[in-house]
């Protein structure tokens, strides 16, 4: 995995082997935007977060990709 916008910060996540299913969120992110259109970079910590979620697969099954706004 790399952060957002590149620039090397490569992770590398121990998994045992097998097939995982996997779950990207997104949270915040409207108010980074706005924060970010203001210019209150050095507000703090940034209000946006993005846990990506593992998990071991057990059956087959379809991809679902939902998007939520």
């Amino acid at each position: 995995m790399e952060e957002s916008g590149g620039g090397g910060g490569e992770m590398v996540l121990p998994l045992p082997p097998g097939n995982w299913r996997a779950r990207w969120s997104g949270f915040g992110e409207r108010t980074a935007e706005q924060r970010e259109y203001t210019e209150q970079l050095e507000a703090g910590p940034r209000p946006d977060r993005y846990p990506l979620q593992l998990w071991p697969l057990r059956s087959p099954g379809p991809v679902i990709i939902l998007r939520g706004y």
